[in-house]
């Protein structure tokens, strides 16, 4: 009895063992770039790390749906090294189709300090969302294996501004859209202000 009873416990180990290891295993679309600008911030975001999430863009909406939601480690770009690094993992293409275009977020909260915020958990003060030809999905499989995707001369802004100048590319984040409207409406306001102090003169007709 003792001797199938060590049998099943070592059975069963081995088959967690094996469990974990497979359960550990995935495939990872990886990004990393040490040469680069982030334009378009404030002064006070320089030595900031910003959030990077993997996702995809719709041009008939014109959003970004980061379809996982990751760990801190799942991206950032620390502007003062600078240093981009983002990844994804998955198993196998349930969220993302083999072929699916993918895009990069990159983007900040008014603090200067999203990194564990994913995409959509608050309203970003300034963001610039990237895709590239050749970021497409692979094929995920259950294996331990890198797609690395980088900044190229087809790389291009969907969202901000972006431009190659041959391994230091510059990358520009701009405001969303509210802090745009308020400060067009303060503008509005200022102007309507002054012609109230200030009435303008009516000439008189020769």
């Amino acid at each position: 009895m003792k001797i199938i009873k060590v049998k099943v416990y070592v059975a069963v180990i081995t088959l967690v063992l094996t469990l974990g290891i497979n359960w550990g295993k995935a495939e990872t679309l990886s990004l990393y770039d040490d040469s680069f600008t982030i334009s378009g911030l404030p002064t006070a975001f320089n030595s900031s790390i910003l959030s990077a999430r993997w996702g995809v863009w719709s041009a008939g909406t014109s959003t970004f749906t980061q379809a996982v939601t990751s760990s801190v480690a799942a991206g950032y770009v620390d502007i003062a090294t600078p240093e981009i690094s983002v990844t994804l993992s998955q198993i196998n293409n349930n969220i993302y189709a083999s072929g699916t275009q993918m895009a990069l977020a990159i983007f900040a909260s008014s603090a200067g300090d999203s990194q564990a915020l994913n995409w959509g958990a608050s309203i970003p003060a300034y963001r610039g969302i990237f895709t590239d030809t050749s970021w497409v999905a692979p094929s995920f499989s259950n294996s331990p294996a890198f797609v690395n995707f980088t900044l190229t001369a087809n790389t291009t802004a969907l969202v901000g501004g972006y431009a190659f100048n041959s391994g230091n590319q510059t990358l520009t984040l701009i405001p969303e859209p509210s802090s745009l409207s308020l400060g067009a409406l303060g503008l509005v306001s200022v102007l309507a202000l002054r012609r109230k102090i200030h009435p303008k003169l009516k000439g008189t007709q020769s």
